[in-house]
């Protein structure tokens, strides 16, 4: 797999994990989401199409970049959530929620770790 291929495949990933993230919110499919998502990081719709069916000519950084902020944007809003679920769960006091409360603190910190690590890619050239 060639290098463009490769940042081809991670900024269809995240955008993939950032429009599943949009249509939970809003409670619509993925394919409703997209046009907001695109709308957000000032691309056609289209454009977008065309990255998660592999029909791009090329990718530009400007919209590498816009994926992983998009993508760093949904992974934050999931640990805040994620954050709130794990309050609750720390609050109940039968075993299932301490069980819930670990579970949660396992995903929150995968979630983190992953975040950081994506914060500090460096931007496509």
């Amino acid at each position: 797999m060639s290098v463009a291929e490769r940042l081809e495949t991670c900024a269809r990933d995240w955008l993939a994990f950032a429009e599943t993230s949009e249509a939970k919110l809003l409670g619509v499919r993925r394919e409703e989401a997209r046009p907001l998502l695109a709308a957000r990081m000032q691309e056609a719709p289209g454009t977008l199409e065309n990255l998660f069916r592999g029909r791009l000519k090329g990718l530009p950084a400007t919209l590498y970049e816009k994926a992983r902020r998009e993508y760093i944007r949904a992974a934050e809003r999931e640990i805040r959530k994620l954050e709130n679920d794990l309050a609750i769960a720390r609050a109940g006091h039968s075993d299932a929620d301490f069980i819930d409360a670990c579970e949660i603190e396992a995903h929150l910190t995968a979630l983190r770790a992953i975040v950081e690590r994506r914060k500090k890619v460096k931007r496509a050239t």
